[in-house]
């Protein structure tokens, strides 16, 4: 959700914003097969007091590529489900965020701000063609992408992010205004 909040505050305080950096990102609105697709893992995901092992790996595989699900990322990503979106009521303010999404590409020509957009190649959460969507739709930015072979969704979560970093870092070191 994170990428949706940054679109949605460069284009409601566009003054504020000097960069984006939009990391496994959508600007789609939901479909009714997403939401759908959403409340049944929703409701399979709140059957027990903790969401299943299996329940949590199959979501983890579900974001593509070829996750470790039994790595010690997935196993921090795992205890932090557990602890935080245990319960239906821990899950469905999340799950309305994502259902109610409404569509950005309209208003996305809006942004002037230099944005990196970093994702991963075989993502199946969001689509690598929603991201190549993204920025040709920012036609009034200076967009840099970095593509991450092999990796999923959430690709600084589930494997080494050194090269990630870097390409930040980079962006961000390129994108701020240099201080005389």
């Amino acid at each position: 959700m994170g990428s949706s909040i940054a679109l949605r505050i460069a284009l409601s305080h566009p003054a504020r914003i000097t960069s984006l950096v939009l990391m496994s990102s959508t600007a789609d609105a939901s479909s009714p097969e997403g939401k759908a697709t959403i409340y049944q893992m929703r409701d399979i995901w709140v059957s027990t007091p903790t969401p299943s092992e299996e329940i949590m790996n199959i979501s983890i595989r579900g974001w593509g590529g070829e996750p470790d699900v039994k790595g010690p990322r997935a196993l921090r990503v795992k205890h932090y489900w557990a602890e935080r979106h245990s319960g239906a009521e821990n899950v469905d303010a999340i799950l309305q965020s994502v259902d109610q999404r409404d569509n950005l590409f309209p208003r996305l020509h809006e942004i002037t701000a230099p944005a990196l957009l970093v994702h991963g190649e075989l993502d199946e959460t969001w689509k690598l063609e929603g991201m190549l969507r993204i920025r040709d739709a920012l036609v009034n930015a200076k967009v840099e992408t970095y593509v991450v072979k092999g990796s999923g969704h959430l690709v600084i979560h589930m494997r080494d992010s050194e090269d990630v970093s870097q390409v930040i870092a980079q962006f961000v070191n390129q994108a701020l205004p240099q201080s005389s």
